[in-house]
C-alpha cells in the first residue's frame, strides 16, 4: 500500500481537529499505570525499596550463601570448611518450585533471612533471580555475588535488571563467569571475599627441577577444586604438570555447565579448565627452557 503526503494549513478546522484529538490521547496516556519493564519490580516496587547504609567491615564478615540444591550445597560445604575464622558463614536454602511470575516472594523464602554483609546467590533455575532483591534487601547486604556456571540460571537479562537494582540502591555486584574467575573489582564486600576464592592462584615449586614438589594454593576456586589439584599433583613431572592438572580438574568434578556457550564457542566447564592449565602453564614455565603454549583462556570474550 502507498502513501502519500498532504499538507494541512495549521489553522485550518482539520488541524486544530486533529491537535485536539492528540491532546486528548495524550491526557488519556498520562492517565494509565507506568509500565514497569523490570520483571523483578513488576508486581509492587515499594516492597524492596532499600538504600544501602555505609559500614567498615573490618576484620569479620558476615557471608550469606544462598542454595538450591546439590550445586550450592558443595560450594557451602567447602566455604564453611577452609574460610577465614573471621568470617559468619550463614546459609538458606530455597525450593526449587519457583514460579514464572514471582507476585509475593515471602512464601518462597524459608523463615527469617540472617544479617549479612554479602549474599552469595548460588542460583540452579531459571526464575530463581527474581528472588534476589528481597533477600539483599531483607540481609542488609551492601554487596552481591552471583556466579553464572550455568547461563540458564542466571540469564543475561535476569543479570541487567539486577544490575540496574542493585545500582540504584548501592549494592556492589560482581557476576563471575565462571565462578572460579572471579578478582577484585574495588569492592570491599566483594574483595575481602576475592582475596580468598576465586580465580585460581598458586606457587608451584620443584626441589630437583624435574618433578612438582608443592603446590601452595594463595586463592582457590570456591568449590574447592584447586585445592585438590594441589594435592595431587606433587610429583608429577613438571614438564607433564599442565596436563596433570587439566586431569585431576576433570576428575574433581568442576561445576560448570558442560553445555555450548556461543559467544565463547566453548563450554564453561572447558573455560574453567583452561584458566588453570593457564595457571599452571605460567608457573612450570619458570622451570622450563620452552612452554607448552595451550590456549589462552583470556582470548574469549566475557
Amino acid at each position: 500500500m502507498g502513501y502519500e503526503t498532504v499538507m494541512i494549513h495549521p489553522d485550518s478546522e482539520v488541524s486544530q481537529g486533529i491537535a485536539e484529538m492528540l491532546e486528548e490521547a495524550a491526557l488519556e496516556f498520562e492517565s494509565r499505570p507506568s509500565i514497569d519493564r523490570n520483571p523483578l519490580e513488576r508486581v509492587n516496587p515499594e516492597r524492596i525499596e532499600y538504600s544501602v547504609l555505609p559500614r567498615d567491615l573490618g576484620e569479620a564478615m558476615i557471608l550469606l550463601v544462598v542454595i538450591q540444591g546439590e550445586y550450592g550445597r558443595r560450594i557451602l560445604d567447602w566455604l564453611k570448611k577452609v574460610s577465614p575464622p573471621t568470617w559468619t558463614v550463614e546459609w538458606i536454602e530455597l525450593t526449587d518450585e519457583i514460579p514464572e511470575v514471582v507476585d509475593d516472594p515471602e512464601p518462597l523464602i524459608p523463615g527469617e533471612i540472617p544479617k549479612a554483609d554479602l549474599v552469595l546467590f548460588l542460583s540452579e533455575g531459571n526464575n530463581t533471580p527474581q528472588l534476589v532483591p528481597d533477600i539483599v534487601k531483607e540481609s542488609g547486604a551492601i554487596a552481591l555475588i552471583a556466579p553464572v556456571d550455568r547461563t540458564e540460571w542466571m540469564p543475561p537479562g535476569q543479570i541487567t535488571q539486577i544490575k540496574r537494582t542493585m545500582l540504584r540502591w548501592g549494592v556492589e555486584t560482581s557476576f563471575p563467569r565462571p565462578f572460579c574467575s572471579l578478582e577484585p573489582i574495588g569492592s570491599e564486600a566483594i574483595d575481602r571475599f576475592a582475596e580468598v576464592f576465586g580465580k585460581p592462584e598458586f606457587e608451584i615449586t620443584t626441589d630437583d627441577g624435574r618433578t612438582v614438589s608443592e603446590m601452595r594454593v594463595r586463592r582457590g576456586a570456591p568449590c574447592g577444586c584447586t585445592a585438590f589439584v594441589a594435592k595431587n599433583i606433587a610429583g608429577a613431572r613438571i614438564d607433564e604438570a599442565v596436563e596433570k592438572a587439566g586431569l585431576l580438574h576433570h576428575h574433581y568434578p568442576c561445576l560448570a555447565s558442560m553445555d555450548r556457550e556461543p559467544d565463547l564457542d566453548d563450554t564453561l566447564m572447558h573455560y574453567s579448565g583452561l584458566i588453570l592449565k593457564r595457571d599452571v602453564e605460567e608457573e612450570v614455565g619458570k622451570y622450563l627452557k620452552k612452554g607448552r603454549n595451550f590456549i589462552d583462556p583470556r582470548q574469549f570474550k566475557r
